[in-house]
């Protein structure tokens, strides 16, 4: 609502396809937080924190070496595969380097919400999601008017970072 406010709607296309595609780095972690929660689930039960531990870290590994080819060719071929959207999309190249950037920091820290999740800190979930929404809008209001879609891409940027950083610390605690 506030980039739609704020810039033109020509732009936010531009920044929807950018969006979009940094947005197929998260598919990857999607993929393995869903096979990898019922073994954290059991792990947990069992109070078992060395497993949960090499869990964790398979999990990075795998995420990681997928996204990672993925991420290069954001970043090398960007250009190119905005220019697949049409000519005028190529100008969302910085939104995309810079959203995928903080796609790929959060698929190397993910893992960890499931973490919390099933260790039964579903309300401290909630409370984070709040708190980085919240984050996340007051990074619109603030960046948008002045930057237009960059200014988007650096709040979704931060939000990103921030619950990934967050998410990490809580879940060492599990």
């Amino acid at each position: 609502l506030i980039l739609g406010y704020y810039v033109a709607s020509q732009d936010l296309g531009i920044y929807s396809a950018a969006f979009q595609t940094a947005a197929i780095l998260a598919l990857v972690t999607g993929a393995f937080e869903v096979a990898f929660a019922p073994m954290v689930g059991e792990v947990t039960t069992r109070n078992d924190h060395a497993r949960l531990r090499q869990l964790y870290r398979a999990m990075l590994q795998q995420t990681a070496s997928l996204a990672l080819p993925l991420f290069i060719v954001f970043v090398l071929w960007g250009h190119e595969l905005l220019l697949l959207f049409g000519p005028q999309f190529v100008a969302g190249f910085g939104c995309l380097v810079m959203l995928a950037t903080a796609q790929m920091m959060h698929v190397c820290t993910g893992g960890a919400n499931v973490i919390l999740l099933m260790s039964g800190r579903s309300r401290v979930v909630m409370w984070n999601t709040l708190g980085v929404g919240m984050l996340c809008v007051a990074g619109m209001v603030l960046l948008v008017p002045r930057f237009a879609i960059m200014g988007a891409a650096g709040a979704v940027a931060t939000r990103l970072a921030v619950i990934s950083i967050v998410r990490v610390v809580q879940g060492r605690t599990c």
